[in-house]
């Protein structure tokens, strides 16, 4: 057995259990916030945060799994190790199920189904975060106090980080993102044999972001609040939504969103025409009104 493969059989470098648990707080709480954007434009928030909360389930299932290693004498280095790619590409699979089953408010069996699925895909992550967490901090050399706070650090900072990442890419980028770091994180507490695991995962990944692009314009949510049978001409995500902007058309009337008080409709005709002497007061008025079909920021 050589050097490398010794030291991670024993308890970790508290060097790397520093930076394996400050990078795992960050990531998970980024992903909670992360995956709250993407469910928010595929959904309606009450669906969002029930899927949210039934996936937190898997933070108590991975501290049990991490007791269970424990028990059984699985060294924490290569065990993490294993879990730090899980979580990596369980991030990955949760977003893309999270943007690809639509979610519904209809009580019946399908949309029950895509509510368990798309929970339990979010879950898979979580409980390999939550298992990760427990055992580096039952099982390292440093002090409790002080991987505590690392981790309330680093878990203070993960929920910020959304503001400056979204915008400039798509909370689905961003996660792919985090998928690489915590993929080479994993190689480097594997011994020796097993970092190709790690590699291969980071690399997957790093195509994966390729193909989807920063701004996730190939890595498309698909939502049930704005339905539109045409491509949208402009898409964009801010650090709080996503603003997109529907194929523009042309109007007969001027109004926006409803016609003026003062006004009434023709039943013959279908035009709008003032129903007092005095003129109508409507929202926006134009010779050439082209108005867009659709403009959502959710």
């Amino acid at each position: 057995m050589s050097d490398s493969d010794t030291s991670n059989a024993g308890p970790l470098p508290p060097r790397l259990a520093l930076v394996a648990i400050a990078l795992t707080a960050f990531s998970t709480v980024a992903a909670e916030v992360l995956l709250t954007r993407v469910l928010s434009v595929a959904t309606w928030y009450g669906l969002v945060f029930i899927v949210l909360s039934l996936a937190m389930v898997g933070l108590a299932a991975g501290s049990l799994q991490a007791l269970r290693a424990r028990q059984a004498g699985i060294p924490p280095g290569p065990w993490c190790a294993a879990r730090l790619v899980t979580l990596a590409l369980g991030l990955a699979a949760s977003v893309t199920v999270a943007a690809a089953v639509p979610l519904q408010l209809v009580v019946d069996l399908t949309s029950l189904g895509g509510v368990l699925l798309v929970s339990a895909a979010v879950a898979w992550p979580m409980a390999a975060s939550g298992g990760i967490i427990a055992r580096l901090l039952a099982e390292t050399q440093v002090s409790a106090s002080r991987l505590y706070a690392v981790d309330l650090l680093a878990a203070a900072l993960g929920s910020l980080a959304p503001l400056v990442l979204v915008g400039p890419m798509s909370p689905q980028s961003v996660l792919l993102l985090l998928g690489i770091g915590l993929s080479l994180t994993g190689a480097a507490l594997a011994p020796a044999q097993q970092r190709k695991q790690g590699l291969a995962a980071a690399s997957l990944l790093a195509v994966l972001l390729a193909f989807a692009g920063a701004d996730g314009h190939r890595f498309p949510i698909r939502t049930v609040k704005f339905p539109s049978s045409q491509p949208p001409i402009f898409e964009r995500w801010n650090p709080l939504s996503l603003v997109t902007v529907a194929p523009f058309v042309t109007t007969p009337e001027p109004f926006m969103w409803g016609p003026p008080s003062r006004c009434r409709r023709d039943s013959s005709s279908g035009r709008w025409s003032a129903s007092t002497a005095a003129p109508p007061r409507p929202f926006m008025r134009s010779r050439r009104l082209r108005t867009s079909s659709s403009f959502a920021s959710t």
